[in-house]
């Protein structure tokens, strides 16, 4: 029945277990390691659908699930063979006891659940696993589901039907001056992608038209009409005149401005032009069938021939508007075709003073045979109606009507009886199911009298078949429960506890204790019009497993404290909170045992705020005075009817010392680390100055050749010069004398100047490379010329060795990137091969392979060097290692190991490219570097 019922003696730890579980909507089922269940609050049962005989301790998992999935594969909600399913299940379960993971399940009608699982730890005292275990929280989203797929199918038929409309929709942002057209609109006037104004669009609007549409335009935005609705005339974009008709609405700012005017935009030319053409016939027939969905008709019965109206053509694709009566009754439906011939007969011989009856008619002029069986036709309900002319001496001459479309009423009459039998149907299933569900129910008018119930509430109260019957008094049915003693209270308390205003008129649920030991819940559900429902759930075993739970609550070794939200006194604590802090029954305000008082009032305001607390870190008071660090998760609750808080602590002392040690930890470590790149960088700058000024002794030896020939030169020239003066002092100069200076002097000029230039160009490569490497600035540089400057400042390197180089590099390849960096990879490879690959006894080959490769970068084309030597190679351990830094093989010979190191950061960093090595056996060392054309800014 329900109502408030005093609980017999019951201890703070029972309103805690009815505040976490027996008030959550959701259900949540406790399972051990061996997955059998420990506890599940009423709603998991209800939810899945399972007996109260599977909702026991100890039940196992597989056994739930072979009950649920029997009656969900039976009615096809969920797929597959049982024993598979099951095997789904125990694996789901396995997995359940270390990750915390979310699955759906699917019932009867269409109800879909969402599971979420995460690993618990089970602790000793039951007939439970103590250890690993896991729980379940499970959740109806049917509703969620239902109004996604709603969604998405109200989205599919809005795409359908944008795309189906002669019409186009437009977003004008009136701030911005910007308009947006959908791919529609530019469709059907030829517009382009480009983006456009909407002083394009005005400019297209036929002139005469022009000042209409700006009046409307400027009426709407100025809130003068409820929408922008336009006709006019517009030019397309392939040169078209089409008739256009506007529609907008203006979304305004909070001070009534217009500052958007989205709407759409529909090509009216063919409409316009069929309105003007039906204009004429409307005209002369609009006093007739002014408002009717009818056409007429006149049949002359002297010729055979069926005159009809231009809005019967039209309502069922009749080409003509006249042929033989023949015709009209091939349109008949075969089905219909007896009947019609009947009625007309009945009509013709006078049985009836005019003709009145529903058939089928196809729509359009072609037969079956005609359209050749492909397509079936189109049926149209007809309402027709007729009266017969006769001459004097009685005969038919004529039958003149009107034939109406009725599909869409008939449609509508057809939904509704089907309707009507699907309400019939429902009813039936819900009879059927009120009486096989395990609760007792009843509904009750505002006069207090049954309406309806099922068999189930007269057997939970022990009335015989047939006593309680529908139209009953629930005082009576009352009276007869306290004749029996069957709830033992006096009458009057009973009457208002259970039949009250407040009772019957409020959502709210009791207990009923009954004298057998039996405890009945009672909710009840006003409808607002006086009437209502309630509903009763025998949880006698519910509240048993709930006691058992209890003793499990108060065995757990987590400190568990109930709070007032507004005194802050302890109002519960179990016997764990109250051995590990200073926290006892009847202390008044918890702020005592906060190390610092003001953290407690902290975490009530973020409970105010979120509605939950999770990892709040403070200290609390134990018993003996000391101090500790806790991580607590607090929540708000109802107990005892005051607002309180349920904090569940945990001690986290070793992990505050370990957090303080890695804090320690990280600090020396980037010390270190700040340390060893100091120490990097100051490496690779020594490596750096070092190839440099292996460069400068290289080009130096380069240059001695060329100066010290023109040096040479110049000393023989100006001894000639000086030769000739003494000649020319002394008057002896002959002819030949100076022929033969001018000889010398030419050949000397030539060797000062092709010198000079060998000179000159070696100093200009020695600068460029030098500035480059000594400076990382980006420019644009042809690449083969760029390499050839290279190799000609290693020249002097190279030719004390029997290596040659060998160089495959398209011309004009121009590259934007970082000259300098790249000047010091192939200089560290070329070295690299000097010192460690090739032999100095062997004559070997460097080769440098430049291909522009294409991999549909951003940035461009991608290039691709590939650097080899044919010398000893890498052995095939150290591949992984050579471009790891201060890796080396040659550390007592005065190697860094920090060269391919640079080269590596120099090539992924600064030239933002990649790099790897090869080393095929008896192929030496290979390495394939790929870099953009233009690095990116």
């Amino acid at each position: 029945m329900g109502g408030v019922v005093e609980c017999l003696s019951t201890s703070a730890v029972d309103s805690v277990l009815s505040s976490v579980l027996t008030g959550l909507p959701d259900g949540v089922a406790v399972f051990d390691g061996n997955a059998r269940l420990v506890v599940a609050n009423p709603a998991c049962g209800i939810l899945l659908r399972l007996p109260d005989g599977l909702m026991r301790a100890g039940t196992p998992l597989r056994d739930m699930a072979a009950c649920r999935l029997h009656a969900a594969i039976i009615a096809g909600a969920e797929p597959g063979g049982l024993a598979h399913r099951l095997d789904e299940v125990e694996e789901r379960a396995r997995r359940s006891l270390t990750d915390s993971f979310e699955f759906r399940l699917h019932q009867p009608e269409g109800v879909v659940l969402e599971v979420s699982s995460r690993p618990v730890v089970i602790p000793a005292g039951g007939a439970w696993r103590s250890g690993p275990g896991f729980v379940w929280t499970i959740r109806d989203i049917t509703r969620q589901c239902q109004a996604a797929e709603a969604m998405a199918r109200r989205q599919e038929r809005y795409d359908l039907a944008l795309q189906s409309a002669n019409e186009g929709l437009y977003d004008w942002d009136i701030g911005h001056n910007t308009i947006f057209f959908s791919e529609r609109l530019r469709e059907l006037f030829g517009l382009n992608d480009q983006q456009h104004s909407p002083e394009d669009w005005s400019s297209r609007i036929y002139p005469d038209d022009r000042p209409l549409y700006k009046a409307a335009h400027r009426a709407h935005l100025k809130g003068q009409t409820a929408r922008f609705a336009c006709e006019y005339r517009m030019q397309t974009g392939d040169g078209r005149l089409l008739w256009v008709r506007q529609h907008g609405i203006a979304v305004r700012d909070a001070e009534g401005r217009a500052v958007r005017l989205t709407g759409s935009v529909a090509d009216v030319s063919e409409y316009r032009e069929a309105t003007r053409a039906l204009r004429a016939s409307e005209e002369r027939h609009m006093m007739a069938m002014q408002a009717l969905n009818e056409g007429v008709y006149e049949w002359s019965l002297a010729d055979g021939v069926v005159h009809v109206s231009e809005r019967l053509q039209m309502l069922f694709g009749m080409a003509r508007s006249s042929f033989p009566s023949d015709g009209w009754v091939d349109r008949v439906h075969p089905d219909d075709r007896t009947r019609f011939l009947l009625a007309q007969r009945a009509l013709l011989k006078g049985d009836v003073p005019r003709l009145e009856m529903d058939y089928r008619l196809r729509w359009g002029d072609q037969s079956a045979d005609e359209r050749g069986g492909e397509d079936a036709p189109e049926w149209r309900w007809v309402r027709h109606r007729g009266v017969a002319m006769r001459d004097a001496r009685g005969r038919v001459v004529r039958v003149i009507g009107s034939s109406g479309d009725i599909t869409d009423q008939r449609r509508a009459e057809d939904a509704l009886q089907e309707s009507q039998r699907a309400l019939n149907a429902e009813r039936e299933i819900l009879q059927a199911t009120l009486e096989n569900m395990d609760q007792g129910i009843f509904m009750a008018d505002s006069a207090q009298r049954l309406v309806a119930h099922n068999s189930r509430f007269g057997q939970m109260f022990g009335f015989d078949p047939g006593e309680i019957v529908n139209g009953m008094a629930l005082d009576d049915i009352l009276r007869r429960l306290w004749l029996r003693d069957a709830i033992p209270q006096p009458y009057e308390r009973l009457h208002e506890t259970f039949l009250g205003e407040e009772c019957c008129q409020t959502v709210n649920t009791h207990e009923i204790h009954r004298m057998e030991g039996q405890v009945i819940e009672a909710r009840n559900v006003p409808l607002g019009d006086g009437r209502f429902v309630r509903t009763f759930t025998d949880v006698t075993a519910r509240k048993q497993a709930e006691a058992a739970v209890r003793e499990l609550i108060e065995a757990m070794p987590l400190p568990l404290v109930v709070t007032a939200l507004d005194s802050h006194h302890v109002l519960y604590a179990n016997q764990c909170a109250q051995q590990a802090y200073r926290i006892q029954l009847g202390m008044g305000a918890v702020h005592s045992a906060y190390v610092n008082p003001a953290e407690r009032d902290l975490l009530v305001a973020a409970l105010e705020q979120d509605g939950e607390v999770n990892d709040f870190e403070t200290r609390l008071r134990t018993p003996d005075g000391a101090d500790v660090w806790v991580l607590m998760s607090a929540r708000r609750m109802v107990y005892r009817g005051q607002r309180a808080i349920l904090v569940a602590s945990l001690v986290i002392n070793e992990r505050k010392a370990l957090e303080r040690d890695l804090t320690d930890a990280k600090l020396k470590a980037e010390q270190a680390l700040a340390e060893l790149q100091a120490t990097q960088q100051s490496l690779i700058e020594a490596e750096k100055m070092a190839s440099l000024g292996g460069l400068v002794a290289g080009v130096a030896h380069e240059i001695n050749t060329p100066v010290g020939i023109t040096l040479t030169t110049a000393s023989h020239l100006q001894e000639k010069v000086t030769q000739l003066g003494r000649l020319f002092e002394s008057g002896s100069i002959r002819k030949q004398d100076f022929a033969a200076f001018l000889s010398v002097a030419n050949s000397a000029c030539a060797l000062l100047m092709s010198n000079s230039t060998r000179a000159a160009n070696l100093i200009q490569s020695f600068k460029q490379v030098a500035v480059d490497q000594a400076s990382e600035e980006r420019r644009r540089f042809d690449l083969r010329s760029y390499i050839d400057e290279i190799l000609l400042s290693l020249g002097p390197r190279l030719r004390r060795s029997p290596h040659r180089v060998e160089v495959a590099c398209p011309e004009e390849i121009e590259v934007d990137s970082y000259p300098g960096p790249l000047s010091q990879v192939l200089t560290n490879f070329v070295m690299n091969s000097l010192l460690h690959g090739l032999q100095d006894d062997q004559p070997g080959v460097i080769s440098i392979v430049v291909e522009r490769v294409d991999v549909g970068m951003p940035s461009g084309a991608v290039i691709e060097v590939c650097y080899q030597d044919s010398g000893r190679g890498i052995p095939a351990e150290n591949l992984k290692k050579v471009f790891d830094p201060f890796f080396t093989t040659r550390r007592g010979e005065g190697g860094s190991g920090l060269g391919l190191n640079i080269v590596y950061n120099i090539v992924t960093q600064t030239l933002k490219g990649s790099i790897r090595v090869e080393s095929p056996p008896g192929s030496g060392a290979r390495f394939i570097l790929r870099f953009p054309q233009r690095v990116p800014q």
